[in-house]
């Protein structure tokens, strides 16, 4: 045996790579021992494989994946700089993605009686009301919640402050918000907008209409506080109706009863419906 080689354990120790992930790397085919004992399974190492396993454990603790970690490592022995920039150009983007995730996180646990407040909203039982069919002037796109929910709601405002659309008791409803999707998507979401109208709209914009949402029976939960308990109501609502066995016929409906924008955070009020049979 080559007397340069080293034990995994000797390895593992130079590196500070622990062998279980050590092994793992070798089965991924992103560090590979120089030799394995056919009979015993030891991994052996050259001290050439030390840098590589240190930029492998360094790339680790930057949050890439083995994925991503041997497509860098195949640009750099190629000398491709340009595929390494645009690796860590989508890392960093991820990373202040996760970042605006831990500050909602500080911010919920910052918040008084927050943790209490969400408890109490998993004991909550939603409602079951029947509601009469109404309508409403609507949009609906795909995408991402934060760029397509606010554009949706210029496009009504500009149908609505129309000269001919200028007449008190239009609007007969809060602003409500349909979801249609049956996971929850981070892109490409399915998501209506919608105020219910009592009266006829003039509608030159083609990517509004008038439709009418039907009348059924509703399972409803309201949230009363700051926007982020929002969740823990929505898994509530669904949660109670996969135990009670109701089928989900319809979109989940959120609707908003004040503006989160001209209300205390903890008098922000949101009311969560979905037909259910």
């Amino acid at each position: 045996m080559n007397s340069d080689l080293m034990t995994i354990g000797r390895f593992s120790l130079i590196t500070r790579i622990p062998v279980k992930t050590l092994r793992y790397y070798d089965e991924k085919k992103l560090l590979v021992p120089e030799k394995k004992d056919f009979f015993t399974g030891y991994r052996y190492y050259l001290p050439s494989q030390v840098d590589r396993g240190g930029c492998i454990r360094v790339l680790s603790s930057l949050g890439f994946t083995v994925r991503d970690i041997k497509l860098i490592l195949n640009a750099y022995d190629a000398g491709d700089t340009g595929k390494i920039r645009e690796i860590f150009g989508t890392r960093v983007v991820a990373v202040r993605s996760e970042i605006k995730a831990l500050q909602k996180i500080e911010a919920i646990l910052g918040e008084s009686d927050a943790s209490l407040d969400r408890i109490s909203m998993l004991e909550k039982l939603p409602d079951l009301k029947h509601i009469e069919q109404f309508t409403v002037l609507s949009t609906r796109q795909s995408g991402t919640y934060d760029e397509a929910i606010p554009q949706m709601v210029t496009i009504l405002q500009d149908t609505l402050s129309l000269s001919e659309n200028q007449r008190d008791g239009i609007i007969s409803g809060p602003f409500m918000t349909m979801y249609y999707d049956l996971e929850y998507k981070e892109e490409d979401a399915d998501i209506e907008c919608a105020f219910p109208v009592a009266e006829k709209v003039e509608i030159k914009d083609p990517r509004v209409l008038i439709k009418t949402i039907p009348a059924g029976n509703y399972l409803s939960i309201t949230h009363t506080g700051p926007f982020s308990g929002v969740a823990l109501a929505w898994t509530r609502l669904l949660s109670y109706a996969t135990e009670k066995q109701y089928a989900i016929a319809g979109p989940i409906i959120e609707i908003n009863h004040n503006d989160p924008t001209q209300v205390p955070e903890d008098k922000i009020k949101v009311e969560l419906q979905v037909k259910v049979n």
